[in-house]
């Protein structure tokens, strides 16, 4: 925890950020660091109609990883929340269920998934609008938010400190611009999408992929001890090697937690997989596998032999992959059928395929053998505009060749 004469140095840092860099009429960032500041400055604004956001994380530096930074900002006044000090995030819970106050983010969900994750009794957040999701929806080439800046108000933003370590303090003053300038912009850019929305008259197909984002489930952090069945290669391994493949998974995962780093940062997937494959026997051997550097293998080699030699003949019984059902040939006609419609629709609105309708949706309507509009409603893989829009599209396509 930082002491109050850093709290002090931080704020000052914080006053002297450039102000070329931030809109004109924008204020320097306030530094938040205590609970009460916090639930403070939320109860100031919450008449407000509309507020920016946005959330910075540890996941490169940290396992499991934590929310270390919430960029807040109304009006002209943005504030950085120190969520390393601040945890408690109740005091946003009715703001962010209130609809009639536009929460503005770029890329909302992953954001929502950590609020979420971190307050549980955040359940219901609504009044979304993205401003990624926007740019999708108007065929925007450009998606990141930097381009998106540079594009609309001529600012280069470099976004060399979007992967640098958040959680820890103190933070640069190039850090406090970063994150004070990510939602400096969004109120602006939300102003000019949501004009060509109603325009184009595409504002209602926004308003539902922007309730869609809401519904953002928590991404859980609990580690899945059967995720070996994931790594690629996985579905290929017969039994010997994929006990192999469990056995040097589990090991990666109890060393990340005890270094406190994230698993890929002790070593990646492909080694996983090649160490399984190859099963090598000595140290020589290893060192032939991409990814196997002489500091890894100072730090890991013995264990990773040790582990190959007394791995088990096969994974336990009660781990046995699940293979998705596979498509018969009709089925996979289907798909490809789809596809090509979906690709046909995008090209025609301009926009990307997955705009339409994404593969998933694609994938479950194609399971279902929807008969009819009755038939596809009831599946409740399409909301409402998307239904209008779309049903009778997918239904001529499925019934093609049947």
């Amino acid at each position: 925890m930082e002491t109050s004469s850093q709290s002090l140095d931080r704020r000052r840092d914080a006053l002297q950020i450039a102000d070329s860099m931030l809109p004109a009429g924008i204020k320097a960032p306030v530094w938040v660091a205590t609970q009460a500041e916090f639930a403070r400055i939320v109860e100031a604004h919450a008449q407000r109609r509309q507020v920016c956001l946005d959330s910075e994380s540890d996941s490169f530096y940290r396992y499991p990883e934590r929310i270390c930074l919430i960029q807040m900002q109304w009006d002209d006044q943005a504030y950085l929340v120190d969520t390393l000090v601040v945890r408690d995030l109740s005091p946003m819970v009715a703001m962010m269920a209130d609809p009639a106050i536009e929460k503005a983010f770029h890329a909302a969900e992953y954001d929502i998934s950590c609020f979420k994750r971190v307050c549980p009794s955040m359940v219901r957040v609504e009044g979304i609008f993205d401003t990624m999701a926007a740019a999708q929806i108007l065929g925007w080439k450009d998606l990141g938010l930097a381009a998106l800046i540079k594009n609309h108000f001529n600012v280069t933003i470099s976004k060399a400190l979007q992967k640098s370590n958040w959680g820890y303090r103190p933070l640069s003053r190039m850090q406090m611009q970063y994150a004070a300038i990510d939602v400096s912009y969004l109120s602006r850019l939300a102003a000019i999408q949501e004009a060509q929305l109603r325009e184009l008259g595409r504002m209602e197909e926004a308003r539902e992929e922007f309730d869609r984002l809401g519904r953002t489930q928590t991404i859980s952090l609990q580690f899945d001890p059967q995720g070996y069945h994931y790594i690629r290669g996985a579905s290929r391994m017969d039994d010997k090697t994929l006990s192999r493949l469990r056995e040097l998974y589990l090991y990666r995962e109890a060393q990340a937690r005890a270094r406190h780093v994230p698993p890929f940062r002790i070593f990646g997937e492909s080694v996983l997989e090649a160490l399984a494959q190859e099963a090598p026997t000595q140290e020589s051997q290893m060192r032939r596998i991409m990814g196997l550097t002489p500091f890894v293998l100072q730090r890991y080699g013995r264990d990773l032999l040790r582990i190959l030699r007394a791995a088990p003949d096969a994974p336990p019984a009660g781990e046995a992959r699940e293979r998705p059902l596979a498509f018969d040939y009709a089925e996979r006609q289907q798909l490809v059928r789809l596809k090509e419609w979906r690709k046909a629709k995008a090209q025609e609105r301009g926009v990307s395929p997955d705009v339409i309708v994404s593969n998933d949706t694609l994938i479950q309507v194609v399971r279902l053998h929807p008969r009819d509009k009755d038939a596809l409603s009831a599946a409740s893989v399409m909301g409402p505009w998307k239904f209008k829009t779309y049903a009778d599209d997918i239904l001529r396509v499925l019934q093609q060749g049947a």
